[in-house]
């Protein structure tokens, strides 16, 4: 911990570094553990990085206070789309195969229709998640910050972020955050995420896809792929991406409903 004096005047030291919006003091009243810099709207948080770690290198004074070494995240606030509805309800994927609707559909190149399965949507969809925030934390070790509500009731989910990259810690704090929401019938674990680009009729449009091993307590296991189109921030489709595959859990199976094999009726 270091007096709240001195990270009050680290704070003023840093308060010249272009693109920061404001800057917050993690203390209790009398001492403080560190300092939070919130980048501006549009401000790209590597250089303010820069900056800050540039003031902390030279200012002379930051040395003799003893917060030349402080502890500094600089917190970039990601853009939110609102609502964040028909996403990751946190409910079972309960449709029979056999009850989906078909939809058809003419590619251009192709004379013939094609037919693709289109998963009946539920008749009374249950309270969706809302993201309330997130946030990339850059510092000694850089993190991800979700945070969603469901029902009113906010949970957050960390993730650090590793050589694997960003939207890895996207899904895997976006989970975290989820699971306190969800049914105790299993282990969310991600496998993967990333953005890949899709050509479709001149057109490319990038799609965000995420893989989460879903370990049942009735010792089935299965990898739930969600995906979405990215629109507007990349990390934030992300965070859809998970919640889309979050929301494909298959029900115990006592709680499945019975079908019958039309396949071989």
């Amino acid at each position: 911990m270091v007096p709240l004096t001195a990270m009050r005047q680290l704070a003023e030291a840093l308060s010249i570094v272009p693109g920061i919006a404001t800057i917050e003091i993690l203390d209790d009243g009398e001492s403080a553990a560190g300092v939070r810099v919130i980048c501006a709207p549009g401000a790209d948080p590597t250089m303010v990085s820069l900056g800050v770690r540039r003031v902390m290198a030279t200012d002379p004074t930051l040395d003799v206070l003893g917060v030349a070494r402080a502890a500094v995240d600089v917190v970039e606030d990601v853009p939110v789309r609102a609502p964040l509805a028909l996403v990751g309800s946190g409910e079972y994927s309960n449709a029979d195969p056999f009850e989906q609707a078909s939809t058809r559909f003419r590619h251009p190149s192709q004379g013939a229709f094609v037919t693709s399965l289109v998963e009946l949507a539920h008749t009374e969809r249950p309270i969706p998640f809302e993201l309330l925030r997130l946030e990339v934390v850059r510092g000694r070790q850089s993190r991800v910050d979700v945070v969603l509500s469901r029902g009113g009731t906010p949970t957050t989910g960390q993730a650090l972020v590793t050589a694997e990259g960003v939207a890895l810690a996207v899904a895997t704090a976006t989970v975290k955050a989820a699971t306190a929401h969800l049914e105790r019938d299993g282990d969310l674990f991600v496998v993967a995420a990333g953005v890949s680009t899709l050509g479709a009729l001149d057109e490319n449009v990038e799609v965000a896809t995420v893989a989460v091993r879903f370990s049942s307590v009735d010792g089935t296991s299965s990898v739930l792929i969600g995906s979405t189109q990215v629109v507007g921030d990349v990390r934030e489709s992300v965070v859809r991406a998970t919640l889309d595959a979050v929301n494909r859990r298959p029900a115990p199976r006592d709680q499945q409903p019975a079908h019958n094999d039309r396949m071989n009726g």
